[in-house]
């Protein structure tokens, strides 16, 4: 795994870290999930800076797992037959995509409260579902995100049944 790879998962570690105490610190109110990493974020120093960082890198995350998806660069880390990457890969290159749309859709939020300075346009999964519904045709493309989300976690079963692991580290 290359240096970049580890900064992403060190990032992405840290903003998941933040919503784990965000969310265990909130006392039961509405202003946990991505609203109270935003709002928590606001209150920093730079905080409208890191709060548009956050949504750069979750849409940096976002467009790497599309390309990985479109471009199939999960290929070289499975051990998969023949005949089940006929089936597997298409589903697999699906899910990448769509799950990179909707991290950049939950950066875009970001970047949003930042430039607004609103902790409250930040957004997470749900918003980005709502959004969609509120669409010209929102329930096709509700339904269309649901399925390659669905697809994203049969991506990640045939992951987890079919990846090769290095053991030369």
């Amino acid at each position: 795994m290359s240096k970049r790879h580890y900064a992403y998962y060190i990032l992405l570690a840290f903003f998941a870290a933040t919503l784990i105490f965000q969310f265990a610190g909130s006392s039961g109110d509405s202003s946990g999930g991505s609203q109270g990493v935003a709002g928590w974020l606001m209150q920093q120093p730079f905080g409208r800076w890191l709060v548009g960082g956050v949504g750069l890198i979750l849409m940096g995350v976002g467009i790497a797992h599309a390309i990985k998806g479109y471009k199939a660069k999960f290929d070289k880390h499975f051990a998969m037959p023949p005949q089940t990457q006929q089936w597997a890969y298409p589903i697999c290159r699906f899910g990448l995509v769509i799950r990179g749309l909707v991290f950049v859709i939950v950066g875009s939020f970001f970047i949003i409260a930042a430039y607004q300075i609103n902790p409250n346009q930040a957004g997470g999964i749900g918003e980005v579902f709502s959004t969609l519904r509120g669409q010209p045709f929102g329930q096709w493309l509700l339904a269309f995100v649901a399925l390659g989300l669905f697809a994203f976690g049969l991506y990640s079963l045939l992951a987890a049944v079919y990846r090769r692991i290095n053991t030369e580290m």
